[in-house]
């Protein structure tokens, strides 16, 4: 009994220590790879119908909703490094992974590992989308399953399909079909839509009540014939007109330094003045939008130290052009502990 007990123990302390071999080659195997052979597999980005197929040949990079699939675009290994798999953060089982660094801006996008392709994804049901109708339904299937936004901006998608659809057809040239497309999306007002075709581009994007002023503006003068042209100058002019009557003015941030401006109004008020939540590095690197938050950090801490004793700041947002959504909040956070 004590020799067969013996046995037992022997065997179990001999399949432990094989197994904990196995487990520890298998984990130096595992270390050994390159990130991209560690993210071999098909991974879907979840929320956006974006599928990653990474394999030992090449990267496909699939565009996927609840009615059709289509590949769009064919990557190197070393095209994918640098535009995906410098992004993953793979979890410790492998089954997720998180993008975290500039492509995917302030908030994580979060993918998961699939077992296979989407059926629909698979090579003989790939969509071509030279066929007008097909390109239609695609591009409506994609707003459908994923535009989070159709009862803020009140708009029934069913209704759009029912309007458009019929005036598509297999005749439909490409200029008529960009027109009609662009008259579907047009009631979602929405500026974060683009829509382009060779040289063609729309978006949605409802104008200011400043755009229309300088648009007004425009036509009423003969002396310059480019609007752009005109409106940024407009806008210069009524920046400098703002920035006369600010005392101790000092500026920073982005390759001409005069991203943000801060100095004092009267009555001890602070001022700051962010014209972009871009282009605040100067090195030129803008796409990066963690080093263009840290830089706007940096320099509104100098701007808040230097205000720190003024009654108040107002804050100048008004000829804002946007940016990313890092910096914004990184200009949020010396508002709250």
């Amino acid at each position: 009994m004590i020799f067969q007990n013996y046995l037992s123990l022997t065997s179990t302390l001999t399949l432990t220590v094989l197994l904990t071999a196995c487990n520890s080659s298998l984990k130096a195997e595992f270390d050994e790879k390159t990130d991209y052979e560690k993210a071999h597999g098909i991974w879907e980005k979840q929320g956006y119908g974006d599928i990653y197929q990474l394999t030992d040949v090449n990267a496909k990079v699939y565009e996927y909703n609840s009615h059709s699939c289509m590949l769009s675009d064919v990557l190197t290994i070393e095209e994918a490094e640098e535009a995906i798999i410098d992004s993953f953060e793979i979890s410790q089982g492998g089954r997720s992974a998180v993008i975290t660094t500039a492509q995917a801006g302030v908030f994580p996008v979060n993918l998961q590992l699939r077992d296979a392709l989407p059926e629909t994804c698979e090579e003989d049901k790939l969509l071509e989308t030279s066929d007008p109708e097909i390109a239609f339904e695609h591009l409506w299937h994609t707003f459908n399953d994923y535009y989070a936004f159709f009862e803020i901006r009140e708009v029934d998608w069913q209704t759009q399909y029912q309007t458009y659809r019929p005036l598509v057809s297999s005749d439909t040239t490409d200029e008529q079909l960009f027109t009609l497309i662009s008259a579907m999306l047009a009631p979602l007002q929405d500026g974060h839509i683009g829509l382009t075709a060779g040289d063609e581009d729309f978006s949605p994007e409802p104008d200011s009540q400043l755009e229309i002023d300088l648009y007004k503006a425009f036509t009423q003068q003969n002396d310059v014939d480019n609007f752009s042209q005109f409106a940024y100058s407009m806008l210069d002019q009524i920046n400098d007109i703002t920035l006369s009557n600010v005392s101790n003015l000092k500026h920073a941030g982005g390759e001409d330094e005069d991203t943000i401006s801060w100095g004092t109004l009267s009555g001890n008020l602070g001022y700051l003045n962010i014209a972009s939540m871009i282009n605040v590095v100067t090195d030129g690197d803008i796409e990066d939008s963690h080093k263009e938050a840290e830089a706007a950090n940096t320099i509104l801490s100098q701007a808040f130290e230097d205000l720190k004793d003024t009654d108040g700041i107002v804050i100048d947002v008004r000829l804002n052009s946007g940016g990313h959504d890092a910096v914004g909040l990184a200009i949020a956070s010396h508002f709250f502990s």
